[in-house]
């Protein structure tokens, strides 16, 4: 479905006829009748009901008229020019064919996450930035909230493997891009849920932009990237653990780490569910590159 499609649906709706609007719903080959069906829990199935009884209540279309058009206001504040929306499993995909700058979409993720999060709805967002990037924003009714970079760089044959009883998965990638995914509400991931990224600056954009306006403090979510950046955020921050990464393993013995000041240069493999002060983390990591000596010593360094 076009955006074009969509406003034509917004205009009938506009002219406060929801019941043509509702019953129009199937006339685009990738309908919005399944996305709103995503979005209102079965609609059709209400709108099925309704039909038998020859009847399409204007509160019904007024929902769907509402939601519609919140879509529309969000594709153009935060992804103006969009392309196409198209229906996916969960709920629908925009389209985004031109380069545009990560610093100005991460409000409009957080924008995103605000206002659908009390309707359910999915959204993935396909955005060309040097690679192509599938953003998945999911907030559901539990103000949960997912984001999946699709195309991840994974040595080891993680990707899109997920454990459902561990809150939060990180893969380091080689291009930047990375992925996480919620596997449990964000209420609860506890203070020793520990995040990796590669990109230390992209990372905090969306850490603090996206995550911790959702009622989450500092003191309740820890991340970590492959820059310490300012030595003085560490110290000010302790809650902030920055666990240091590059991708290429440098040849360096277990004392230099401790007295390198281009703690940048250093690698470290994290083991899955490696431990630091019983706090988790969770990583992936190339099959030859654990070296337990290695992370042992650099743990020591960080968190003493």
């Amino acid at each position: 479905m076009t955006i074009q499609q969509l406003q034509a649906f917004v205009a009938v709706c506009e002219t406060n006829n929801f019941a043509k609007a509702a019953k129009n719903l199937n006339m685009y080959p990738s309908n919005l009748s399944y996305t709103i069906t995503e979005f209102e829990n079965s609609l059709d199935v209400l709108l099925l009901n309704r039909s038998k009884k020859g009847v399409y209540p204007n509160i019904l279309g007024q929902e769907v008229y509402t939601r519609a058009k919140k879509i529309l206001e969000l594709v153009s504040s935060c992804m103006e020019n969009a392309d196409t929306i198209n229906q996916n499993r969960r709920g629908f995909t925009i389209t985004y064919s031109r380069q545009f700058s990560l610093a100005s979409f991460q409000s409009g993720l957080k924008e995103l996450h605000r206002d659908f999060s009390d309707h359910g709805i999915s959204l993935d967002l396909i955005i060309p930035n040097d690679q192509t990037m599938a953003f998945h924003a999911l907030a559901t009714k539990r103000s949960d909230m997912a984001i999946l970079y699709e195309d991840v760089f994974d040595p080891v044959g993680y990707q899109k493997k997920w454990v459902a009883n561990d809150s939060l998965y990180v893969a380091l990638s080689s291009s930047h891009r990375l992925a996480f995914r919620r596997t449990l509400s964000l209420n609860d991931i506890k203070d020793q849920t520990i995040l990796l990224c590669q990109d230390g600056n992209l990372w905090d954009q969306y850490v603090q932009k996206l995550f911790f306006h959702s009622n989450m403090t500092p003191s309740k979510f820890t991340y970590c990237y492959n820059s310490l950046l300012q030595r003085e955020l560490i110290l000010q921050h302790p809650h902030y653990v920055s666990i240091v990464s590059s991708l290429s393993v440098p040849d360096l013995d277990t004392d230099s780490i401790n007295s390198s000041n281009d703690m940048e240069s250093n690698l470290v493999y994290l083991p899955l569910n490696h431990e630091i002060n019983q706090r988790k983390v969770y990583a992936v990591y190339p099959e030859d590159g654990e070296n337990p000596e290695m992370v042992e010593n650099v743990l020591d360094f960080i968190c003493k």
